[in-house]
């Protein structure tokens, strides 16, 4: 329908008639139809007057074409209300909200007085119902479907409108689905799989009409994985204190699903401490896997109150270093650490803080690395003298200066394994961090003088780090030597790729070195700082087959970093990582998911 006809072009060529007990049932479509049944003279007015015939004939051609919908589909309502040719002005000016409902259930827009009609119709009977709710809510329309038999007594039809109330909050309406069609065994199966989205929705009111007709108030709830279980997790984890109160009043939940749900409560939501203590009170006799669970959940999320009270009831020494591990490996604050670190002997501590500097991790700050070899201070020099070298390590590999000054401070050497450490900092390319290791107390003014006349060579570092590896990866590879343990291979592709260093990363790539990527991190950093040079030399074709002998991992490694580029609108990077990362052939549904998910105008295309 285009344009805006005048009311004489849409009337109908002969006039309406109806009997006197039709006239109350106009008053149901409300507005300025329902004020003119109300007068003496609405009969001969609806003969006479056109504007008023108009009305009369387009609410009995759409009452007619809502008989029986549920059965014939809405096809015959849609053919109606487009031959009826109403526009925004009619929709004003008639001020109905069943027509409005019915505008919105055709075009799929709620009718905003000046957005011209476009079809957009609904494919069922139950997406029409739906739409008489959502976006926007007419009570008027849905009665009037329901009271002309549009829906059959307990279909499946009403389902999704009953779903759509109970998560917008329409208690009236629900009330009204619900009695025209009552919950039977098939519809019970499908809300049952839909509690978790009504209870994240929080309408405590629609919840309390519909669940005991899905799963009766009182019933003990066995199954962790029920649905109903799934909703009191998901809603601890939101911090959702209102509807974990309404599930815990009226369920009888097992131990093991509100253990697990105060776990949730204490892992991801931003809310205060209420929800999960509600939870944790309710367990009355803790497995023993609950408090090392909530110690490790509280711990990555760096909630204080919640690890000082875990600690309080007493657990273990083994489950405080599991926390601190996740604490470390989700980047938490210094406080946890002062929390949990004093609770372990010295062996288990040394271990927990070498975990921690392996980590794949650019969220360490320097306070937090500072509080780990603070944590170290009262134990043997000879105990903790491979941890501090264990750190510089990382430290030089990940091109993080002021960690190293740090780990140096504290007399990490710059020598240890076999130079293994001034090796990472020749492929860095970084002078400043080779300067910095060269001053340390362990390189003899001999040593330095050597590698800084190395340096002033016309291969500069690159050609350093070749000499030292030439000289020296016998050394490096002795499984054997005491610090062995220091030398790791993924070490080199970190230094070059961090550090932005193309040269030292081409001569990585190819024999005798192929060095290998064995994690995303170091790409996804290079993503980060939009090295595109960095990335086209590890895409390399001569690179990518023996980059990873594990296609899949690989793949995973650069659809990560193609995630970073994503985050970050490098539209270069995108296209340079996109291709490596979709399979070339057999693409699959996840694929296809994954790139519209992506929201980038090149993935897309």
């Amino acid at each position: 329908m285009n344009g805006s006809p005048n009311s004489a072009s849409v009337l109908v060529a002969s006039p309406v008639s109806f009997p006197d007990q039709e006239v109350s049932r106009f008053s149901r479509w409300g507005g300025l139809l329902a004020a003119l049944t109300t007068t003496e003279d609405f009969k001969t007015a609806s003969r006479d007057d056109p504007d008023i015939e108009q009305m009369v004939d387009t609410v009995q051609r759409l009452e007619a074409s809502l008989q029986d919908c549920a059965v014939h589909g809405p096809q015959k309502m849609v053919d109606a209300f487009t031959a009826c040719q109403l526009t925004p002005a009619l929709l004003n000016r008639w001020n109905s909200p069943v027509l409005d409902g019915l505008w919105q259930a055709v075009t799929g827009r709620t009718p905003d007085g000046v957005t011209p009609f476009a079809l957009n119709p609904p494919h069922d009977t139950a997406e029409l119902l739906n739409r008489l709710i959502w976006p926007r809510a007419y009570p008027e329309a849905v009665d009037l479907v329901l009271g002309l038999k549009g829906v059959p007594q307990g279909g499946s039809v009403v389902l999704p409108a009953i779903v759509t109330c109970a998560c917008a909050g329409y208690g009236d309406i629900l009330k009204r689905l619900l009695l025209a069609s009552p919950i039977d065994q098939i519809a019970r199966v499908y809300l049952l799989h839909r509690l978790p989205m009504i209870a994240a929705c929080g309408q405590i009111a629609c919840c309390e009409l519909l669940f005991p007709l899905v799963v009766p108030f009182g019933i003990a709830v066995r199954d962790e994985a029920r649905p109903i279980a799934t909703a009191l997790t998901e809603r601890a984890a939101a911090g959702a204190l209102k509807v974990v109160k309404f599930l815990l009043s009226h369920y009888d939940f097992a131990a093991i699903a509100v253990e697990q749900a105060a776990i949730a409560a204490c892992s991801s939501s931003p809310a205060p401490d209420e929800t999960f203590q509600l939870l944790f009170d309710s367990v009355r006799k803790p497995s023993e896997h609950f408090l090392p669970g909530i110690l490790r959940a509280a711990a990555s999320s760096n909630r204080i109150a919640i690890v000082q009270q875990i600690l309080e009831h007493g657990v273990d020494a083994a489950a405080c270093a599991e926390a601190a591990v996740d604490a470390l490996t989700l980047g938490c604050g210094t406080e946890v650490l002062n929390l949990l670190l004093p609770r372990l002997n010295p062996e288990d501590r040394e271990e927990v803080i070498v975990m921690a500097f392996r980590c794949d991790s650019d969220s360490f700050s320097l306070n937090i690395v500072n509080t780990l070899v603070e944590s170290l201070r009262d134990h043997p020099r000879l105990a903790v003298q491979h941890i501090m070298d264990e750190g510089l390590v990382q430290a030089v590999s990940r091109v993080r200066p002021d960690h190293a000054k740090m780990f140096l401070h504290h007399g990490a050497h710059a020598r240890a394994g076999d130079d293994y450490i001034l090796y990472l900092a020749a492929l860095s390319g970084r002078a400043d961090v080779m300067e910095l290791l060269l001053g340390a107390a362990d390189v003899d003014a001999e040593c330095a003088a050597r590698y800084r006349q190395q340096m002033s060579q016309p291969t500069g570092l690159l050609g350093l780090a070749q000499q030292l590896r030439e000289s020296k990866s016998e050394l490096w590879s002795d499984a054997t030597r005491r610090d062995g343990a220091l030398v790791e291979p993924r070490h080199e592709l970190c230094a070059a790729l961090i550090g932005g260093s193309v040269p030292a990363l081409e001569w990585l790539m190819i024999p005798p070195t192929r060095c290998r990527l064995e994690s995303a991190w170091p790409l996804m950093q290079a993503v980060t700082a939009g090295s595109v040079a960095l990335v086209r030399v590890l895409l390399d074709p001569r690179s990518v087959d023996d980059l990873n002998s594990n296609s899949r991992q690989l793949r995973s490694f650069l659809t990560a970093a193609l995630n970073v580029a994503r985050e970050s609108y490098n539209f270069v990077m995108i296209k340079l990582l996109f291709d490596s990362s979709v399979p070339k052939q057999n693409l699959s549904l996840s694929d296809i998911r994954q790139a519209v998910q992506a929201n980038d105008p090149f993935t897309r295309r």
